[in-house]
C-alpha cells in the first residue's frame, strides 16, 4: 500500500529482538530494584535471557519474603499476647508495579531517545500478536493520548499505560478485547475518529494527505459504513484534495445521521461540497 500510517510502521527493518548487554541489565534493575552487581549475576546464569532472570530473581525473593513474614509473625505473637502483625505493604508493590511499567518502557524505546520510535511501535505489535493495521494500535495511541504517528514519549507512555491499568505485555493484551469494545459505544468511537485526524497528519499541517487518509478510513470505518468502498473510490477519482478537518469531522456526522440508505440526506443541508458531491455520485452510478 501507498498509505503512510501503514508504510511508517511496515516498511522498515524490524527491531532485532536482542537488547545490549547493558539495557538488559538497566531492564532487570529496574523490574527487581536490586543492583547492578546482581543483575549481571543473574543474566550470566541464564545466558541473558532477561525475562527468565527476572523470573527466577522474583521467586527467590518471595519464597525470602514469605519465610521472613512468617518468621516476624510468630516473634510478634510470643511478644505481645493477643497481638497481631502487620507485615504487609501496598509500597512495595507500587513501587513493584511501576518498576515493571519502566522494564517495558526501556525495551521498546529508541537507542539513544527518550521516546519509543516506530521500531519501538512495531516491536510491540509483535509481542501483542496484532499487525500494525489493527485499529487497536490507534486506539493505544488514542489512550496515550499520542501527538505524533509512531511515535510515544515517555510521558505518553506511561499514562497511558496507568491509564488503561496495564504494566506489561501480558495485561495489555488482556485489555485488547475491552479496548475495541470501548469504541462501540458512537460518542466515544466520535472522539477517537477526531483523534485519528490530529494524530496522523504531518507536523505543522491543517490537512490530512490523501495517501493517509484513505487507509485510516478503512480501519476506522470498517463494518461501520457500507458505503464505505464507495467513498473510497469517490474521492480517488472524482475529488483527489487533502482532507481538512471539517471534511473529516463532517463525514462522520453524515454517517452517523444520514447512514447508510442515504433517504434522510438533505439538499438543503450544509454538508461540506464533497459530501453533496458524493450522494450525487452514488446516485448516479446506482
Amino acid at each position: 500500500t501507498s498509505s503512510k500510517i501503514l508504510s511508517r510502521l511496515t516498511s522498515l527493518t524490524r527491531l532485532s529482538r536482542g537488547n545490549k548487554e547493558k539495557d538488559k541489565v538497566q531492564q532487570f534493575v529496574l523490574a527487581t530494584n536490586s543492583s547492578e552487581k546482581v543483575a549481571t549475576d543473574y543474566l550470566k546464569k541464564f545466558d541473558n535471557d532477561v525475562q527468565k532472570a527476572i523470573s527466577s530473581y522474583n521467586s527467590t525473593q518471595s519464597s525470602s519474603s514469605a519465610s521472613t513474614t512468617t518468621s516476624n509473625n510468630n516473634t510478634s505473637s510470643s511478644a505481645t499476647s493477643g497481638g497481631t502483625s502487620n507485615t504487609t505493604s501496598s509500597a512495595p508493590k507500587a513501587n513493584s508495579e511501576k518498576n515493571k511499567l519502566d522494564s517495558l518502557y526501556l525495551e521498546l524505546k529508541a537507542d539513544g531517545e527518550e521516546k519509543i520510535d516506530v521500531n519501538g511501535i512495531i516491536k510491540l505489535c509483535e509481542k501483542l500478536e496484532v499487525d500494525p493495521s489493527d485499529v487497536v494500535v490507534l486506539i493505544i495511541a488514542w489512550k496515550c493520548n499520542a501527538s505524533v504517528m509512531a511515535e510515544f514519549t515517555k510521558e505518553e507512555f506511561m499514562k497511558g499505560m496507568n491509564s488503561m491499568k496495564v504494566n506489561s505485555i501480558e495485561s495489555l493484551k488482556s485489555r485488547l478485547p475491552s479496548l475495541k469494545q470501548e469504541i462501540a459505544d458512537k460518542n466515544t468511537f466520535r472522539d477517537f475518529y477526531n483523534f485519528a485526524f490530529t494524530y496522523s497528519r504531518e507536523r505543522g499541517s491543517k490537512s490530512l494527505e490523501l495517501s493517509t487518509a484513505l487507509p485510516l478510513w478503512k480501519i476506522l470505518l470498517d463494518g461501520r459504513w457500507s458505503l464505505l468502498d464507495k467513498w473510497i473510490t469517490f474521492v480517488e477519482k472524482e475529488y483527489n484534495h487533502s482532507i481538512s478537518k471539517d471534511t473529516w469531522v463532517m463525514l462522520y456526522d453524515f454517517i452517523a445521521t444520514v447512514g447508510d440508505s442515504l433517504a434522510s440526506y438533505d439538499d438543503d443541508g450544509a454538508w461540506p461540497v464533497v459530501i453533496d458531491d458524493f450522494v450525487a455520485f452514488v446516485k448516479a452510478n446506482k
